[in-house]
């Protein structure tokens, strides 16, 4: 029998850090938790959240090993690619990050830096 997840155990690495303690970080090993990045220098802080599911049968038994999943902005992720950017929040920071009036939407999000030699003179 597959045992079930325990939340304490997946989110320990992710609450070290956010009470100061720095746990080591492994660039392959993605761990729970509330995380923010931001895609260009100096551009909006975008909340990540990283959790991990597992499947279960009909009587609510783990039915196969757990995997992670993330959000990006509200927007499916890939794990390993964003994990090297994280850096660790706690909820009530993550949840003003994802308060609806502070989404960035995807349309507006600078996706690369500007190349100010390209603007004519202001003068």
């Amino acid at each position: 029998m597959i045992k079930p997840i325990i939340r304490q155990d997946l989110y320990q690495h992710w609450i070290d850090a956010v009470n100061g303690l720095r746990p080591g970080v492994q660039l392959d090993d993605p761990q729970c938790g509330y995380y923010k990045t931001r895609k260009v220098k100096n551009g909006p802080w975008l909340p990540i959240a990283i959790w991990c599911e597992q499947e279960f049968d009909d009587q609510n038994n783990a039915a196969g090993d757990e995997y992670l999943v993330a959000t990006l902005n509200g927007n499916p992720t890939d794990v390993i690619k964003i994990w090297e950017w994280c850096r660790p929040i706690s909820e009530p920071v993550f949840k003003h990050l994802t308060n609806p009036q502070a989404i960035v939407e995807p349309e507006t999000q600078i996706q690369a830096g500007a190349d100010l030699t390209d603007l004519p003179p202001i003068f």
